[in-house]
């Protein structure tokens, strides 16, 4: 039904619940030592290269080329977070977990200015009719070495029909928390009590908002929001109409499929169904970069599936 390569965990390793923290590090490619380097620059007077006060580089030995990788201009203060803390974290919420949570994915990304690690949580379900539609949860914790972002936790939620990725609004519920650096064992089971907080009010509201797109859809509002996203009357070229078209002819085409509105009727939820797979797997781009758009946050897919939900409640 889709391609796997587009798949948002194509992007790292299934982890076995026999896995150590060490097979997990080396199995992912994530067992490399971060360092700083300092700044140095040419000093013309002196003739000689020279440090720079208090910048240095994040970097790594690519452990493929024996290399120095160097990624980022960062101040002195900056702290080194290795992949084996983001493990620790990640295994910190199995361990608070009362319910069937599990380690489920790792990888790295951005030739190794990433790690990140999923967790599988309890999914939801959602009663349409006869039919129960299954949603499973996530939580990805990740952490950047090139200053960009601090420890992140986040929510993910994929259908479990084709593996798309929903990506909702919400003012009442926290979807993602930063962290900084936590140093021992009890500030990360405190953490992990504060994420698994999360996952549980985010998983109502996702219930809750797709409950409420389970409402009927003209004809005339699946084109207004296909016009409103993909405009064919702004199409000012050959080629973007052709573009625009071809775009709204595929997203019709999903949208009629068995398993969206052939389960669901012609509704505001099947439609998203159908806006969610175009955006996750049908897009003309890389694979790698639509799996990592599908992972990770603020990103054009996910501010145009947040976009989308809200037009869709408001039509």
């Amino acid at each position: 039904m889709t391609p796997k390569q587009k798949q948002w965990d194509s992007l790292g390793i299934s982890i076995n619940e026999s896995f150590t923290k060490e097979e997990i590090l080396s199995k992912s490619k994530a067992d490399y030592i971060v360092v700083l380097n300092p700044v140095q620059v040419y000093d013309k007077n002196l003739e000689a290269f020279v440090s720079v006060p208090d910048r240095y580089v994040t970097g790594r030995i690519n452990p493929e080329t024996d290399f120095l990788d160097n990624w980022e201009v960062v101040k002195g203060r900056y702290e080194i977070l290795p992949n084996s803390l983001i493990v620790d974290k990640a295994l910190a919420i199995v361990e608070k977990s009362s319910s069937a949570t599990s380690l489920h994915n790792c990888g790295v990304l951005d030739d190794g200015r990433k790690f990140y690690v999923s967790i599988k949580t309890s999914g939801h379900s959602l009663q349409v009719g006869d039919v129960l539609e299954y949603i499973d949860s996530y939580v990805v914790v990740m952490t950047s070495h090139d200053g960009s972002m601090p420890v992140c936790y986040y929510n993910l939620d994929v259908r479990r029909k084709n593996k798309s990725v929903y990506r909702i609004d919400s003012k009442q519920h926290d979807f993602v928390l930063k962290k900084r650096h936590t140093p021992n064992a009890k500030d990360r089971l405190e953490e992990a009590q504060e994420v698994l907080h999360m996952r549980e009010e985010w998983s109502s509201e996702v219930v809750s908002a797709l409950q409420d797109l389970q409402v009927k859809i003209t004809d005339d509002k699946v084109t207004l929001t296909l016009n409103k996203f993909w405009s064919l009357d702004k199409a000012n070229t050959k080629k973007k109409r052709q573009h625009a078209e071809s775009v709204h002819e595929k997203i019709n085409e999903l949208f009629r499929t068995d398993y969206n509105k052939g389960v669901f009727g012609q509704t505001k939820w099947a439609l998203l169904n159908a806006l969610n797979e175009y955006i996750d797997f049908h897009r003309n781009i890389p694979d790698a970069e639509a799996a990592q758009h599908c992972l990770e946050i603020d990103n054009f897919s996910h501010r145009l599936k947040v976009q989308l939900f809200n037009f869709l409640k408001e039509i």
